[in-house]
Protein backbone atom coordinates (compact mmCIF):
# COMPACT_ATOMS: atom_id res chain seq x y z
CA UNK A 1 0.00 0.00 0.00
CA UNK A 2 1.36 3.41 -0.95
CA UNK A 3 -0.13 6.55 0.47
CA UNK A 4 0.73 9.84 -1.16
CA UNK A 5 0.07 12.51 1.40
CA UNK A 6 1.07 15.34 -0.93
CA UNK A 7 2.63 18.51 0.35
CA UNK A 8 5.98 17.84 -1.26
CA UNK A 9 7.45 19.42 -4.33
CA UNK A 10 7.60 16.09 -6.15
CA UNK A 11 5.76 14.83 -9.19
CA UNK A 12 2.05 14.94 -8.29
CA UNK A 13 1.16 12.82 -11.33
CA UNK A 14 3.38 9.94 -10.21
CA UNK A 15 0.70 8.30 -7.99
CA UNK A 16 -1.80 8.60 -10.85
CA UNK A 17 0.61 6.89 -13.25
CA UNK A 18 1.33 4.19 -10.66
CA UNK A 19 -2.39 3.46 -10.22
CA UNK A 20 -2.87 3.35 -13.99
CA UNK A 21 0.03 0.90 -14.37
CA UNK A 22 -1.34 -1.23 -11.50
CA UNK A 23 -4.82 -1.47 -13.06
CA UNK A 24 -3.69 -1.86 -16.69
CA UNK A 25 -3.92 -5.69 -16.75
CA UNK A 26 -7.57 -5.47 -15.67
CA UNK A 27 -8.29 -2.78 -18.26
CA UNK A 28 -7.16 -5.21 -20.96
CA UNK A 29 -10.08 -7.44 -19.94
CA UNK A 30 -12.80 -4.91 -19.11
CA UNK A 31 -13.62 -1.22 -19.06
CA UNK A 32 -14.84 0.04 -15.70
CA UNK A 33 -18.03 2.11 -15.43
CA UNK A 34 -16.39 4.18 -12.72
CA UNK A 35 -13.16 4.14 -10.80
CA UNK A 36 -11.93 5.65 -7.58
CA UNK A 37 -9.09 4.91 -5.21
CA UNK A 38 -9.49 5.18 -1.46
CA UNK A 39 -6.87 5.18 1.27
CA UNK A 40 -6.51 1.85 2.99
CA UNK A 41 -5.48 0.19 6.21
CA UNK A 42 -2.03 -0.88 7.35
CA UNK A 43 -2.14 -3.74 9.83
CA UNK A 44 1.47 -4.68 10.54
CA UNK A 45 0.47 -7.73 12.57
CA UNK A 46 -1.08 -9.32 9.47
CA UNK A 47 2.04 -8.92 7.33
CA UNK A 48 4.66 -11.56 6.73
CA UNK A 49 8.03 -11.15 8.41
CA UNK A 50 9.59 -9.87 5.19
CA UNK A 51 6.76 -7.38 4.63
CA UNK A 52 7.02 -6.17 8.24
CA UNK A 53 10.76 -5.59 7.77
CA UNK A 54 10.09 -3.60 4.60
CA UNK A 55 7.36 -1.64 6.38
CA UNK A 56 9.74 -0.88 9.23
CA UNK A 57 12.38 0.37 6.78
CA UNK A 58 9.92 2.91 5.36
CA UNK A 59 8.60 3.86 8.82
CA UNK A 60 5.12 2.52 8.14
CA UNK A 61 2.78 2.36 11.09
CA UNK A 62 -0.51 0.73 11.95
CA UNK A 63 -3.23 3.02 10.72
CA UNK A 64 -6.65 2.87 9.18
CA UNK A 65 -7.20 5.70 6.72
CA UNK A 66 -10.40 4.31 5.21
CA UNK A 67 -13.26 6.79 5.13
CA UNK A 68 -16.29 4.52 5.24
CA UNK A 69 -18.72 7.40 4.66
CA UNK A 70 -16.98 8.32 1.38
CA UNK A 71 -16.76 4.66 0.36
CA UNK A 72 -20.44 4.10 1.11
CA UNK A 73 -21.48 7.32 -0.69
CA UNK A 74 -19.53 6.30 -3.80
CA UNK A 75 -21.12 2.86 -3.77
CA UNK A 76 -24.59 4.34 -3.41
CA UNK A 77 -23.94 6.79 -6.26
CA UNK A 78 -22.71 3.94 -8.45
CA UNK A 79 -25.71 1.68 -7.84
CA UNK A 80 -28.06 3.41 -10.34
CA UNK A 81 -25.36 3.33 -13.02
CA UNK A 82 -24.83 -0.39 -12.51
CA UNK A 83 -28.56 -1.08 -12.34
CA UNK A 84 -29.10 0.79 -15.65
CA UNK A 85 -26.20 -1.09 -17.26
CA UNK A 86 -27.63 -4.42 -16.07
CA UNK A 87 -31.14 -3.64 -17.33
CA UNK A 88 -29.89 -2.42 -20.71
CA UNK A 89 -27.90 -5.62 -21.19
CA UNK A 90 -30.90 -7.90 -20.66
CA UNK A 91 -32.51 -9.43 -23.76
CA UNK A 92 -35.89 -7.98 -24.72
CA UNK A 93 -38.91 -9.67 -23.17
CA UNK A 94 -40.61 -12.26 -25.32
CA UNK A 95 -44.10 -11.46 -26.64
CA UNK A 96 -46.84 -13.56 -24.98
Amino acid sequence: MRIDRGGGSGDRQKPVRQRQAYTEPVRQILTPNAEIFFAGKMDLARLSLVDRLIAKMVNAKDEDLRDWNKIRAWGEALEPVLRKETISSLPPAADP
